[in-house]
């Protein structure tokens, strides 16, 4: 019950605003911009994120999901434990009815020590776009949500 609240607390808080990204007062404005900006940054040598609540609480969630024996042992935004971002692709598209245009996936390739393909799922309230979910696509694949319950299966 607590992992379950936790975890849409940091969903929820997945696109809290950051200082340093350019972002509406309660969400993002645009999911396509933020994450081209967000993975310039981590390109550029940037570790991570900037420490933002959203940040620190998905930290929060990746430890205590690993103390009840599941987690996610990578950053979500980078697929490991460091090491350089190269090679940085961003598209993005309208899901769902285009009419509303309230969904929008966006999917960042890049290269690491292997090929990364990972794919975010925005959902757009009256506060602006939020992060709903993060895939990691491919071989050794991933859902956030689905490890931050039951940690990984593969």
């Amino acid at each position: 019950m607590i992992r379950r609240s936790l975890l849409a607390a940091v969903l929820a808080l997945a696109a809290t605003p950051a200082p340093a990204l350019a972002v509406q007062s309660s969400g993002i404005s645009d999911p396509e911009a933020w994450t081209r900006e967000l993975y310039g940054r981590l390109a550029s040598g940037a570790e991570d994120p900037p420490r933002t609540v959203m940040t620190l609480r998905l930290r929060q969630a990746w430890t205590e999901a690993e103390e009840e024996g599941g987690g996610l042992d990578v950053s979500p935004f980078s697929d490991g434990k460091g090491g350089a971002i190269t090679d940085v692709r961003v598209s993005g598209r309208v899901v769902g009815d285009a009419a509303r245009g309230n969904r929008r996936v966006v999917t960042v390739d890049f290269q690491s020590d292997r090929p990364v393909r990972l794919v975010f799922y925005f959902v757009r309230t009256g506060y602006g776009w939020f992060i709903d979910e993060i895939e990691r696509d491919g071989p050794g694949g991933w859902t956030l949500s689905v490890v931050l319950r039951y940690g990984r299966q593969r």
